[in-house]
């Protein structure tokens, strides 16, 4: 398998894993409606006025994603770390909300949440495998950049 594979292969799966994530029941609220991902991309940039900040993960996860595709290894890392930890503020959806509301209807997450978060910890993780403090010497990296291989090697 070429080097452009071995690369390109995990980022259209995390993209897939993610995209999937639209098209699944996330979130339910008790008495209410039950939101799709894709609900949830539309509508979450609106949670920021009540200090919900997880869908920016979504930029922060496809701007990472662009970064390990150029070979910018650490800022792909830190931005894909920076979107999990982002998303992972969903699980204080509820919390956030009863500082700006005097009632708030029980929430409970759903597969497509569960999944979304997948595609973003297994982007977190393989970036950071993949930036220098992650395990990978520095001649492995020369070596997918094509650098000081011998003359006519692949």
């Amino acid at each position: 398998m070429t080097q452009h594979i071995r690369r390109f292969l995990p980022l259209c799966a995390f993209a897939l894993l993610w995209g999937v994530s639209l098209a699944l029941p996330a979130v339910r609220v008790r008495g209410g409606p039950v939101f799709d991902g894709a609900d949830l991309l539309l509508r979450g940039w609106q949670g920021a006025a009540r200090g919900i900040l997880a869908w920016y993960a979504n930029p922060l996860f496809a701007a990472a994603l662009a970064l390990a595709a150029l070979r910018r290894d650490v800022a792909a890392a830190v931005l894909s770390l920076l979107a999990l930890a982002l998303a992972l503020t969903s699980f204080a959806l509820e919390p956030l909300l009863e500082l700006g509301m005097a009632s708030v209807p029980d929430i409970g997450f759903l597969p497509g949440l569960y999944v979304w978060l997948s595609a973003l910890a297994a982007a977190a993780v393989w970036s950071s495998l993949r930036a220098p403090w992650g395990g990978r010497g520095p001649e492995t990296a020369r070596e997918e950049r094509g650098i000081d291989r011998p003359q006519g090697s692949p």
